[in-house]
């Protein structure tokens, strides 16, 4: 049986020009080994215009530490997000979706 987790939402106050690319770390979690991962943006703003976040290239890796014989792993989420409408975007978040199998 699947299981599904919602993290977030992780609130972004760097501001957004359209066509602007961002890398952003979303932390280490255990959570993220062994896992499909959907990863989603949206942004909010005073001004007039359509708000369209892309989310790109997005990175689950494994940091490996030795302690002697242990090992420590830490899995880390970032991912791309993309502003594709043609406004800037002042506050944006992100939120993920954790399936485990």
């Amino acid at each position: 049986m699947a299981t599904l987790g919602i993290e977030g939402p992780f609130e972004q106050e760097q501001p957004l020009a359209p066509g602007e690319l961002v890398w952003v770390q979303l932390g280490e979690r255990d959570g993220y080994r062994d896992c499909a991962v959907a990863v989603t943006a949206a942004g909010s703003g005073d001004e007039g215009g359509t708000y369209v976040l892309r989310v790109e290239d997005v990175a689950v890796t494994c940091v490996h530490t030795w302690d002697g014989d242990i090992d420590y792993s830490a899995w880390h989420l970032g991912c791309n997000v993309r502003n594709v409408g043609d406004v800037a975007v002042q506050r944006w978040w992100v939120t993920v979706g954790v399936v485990h199998v």
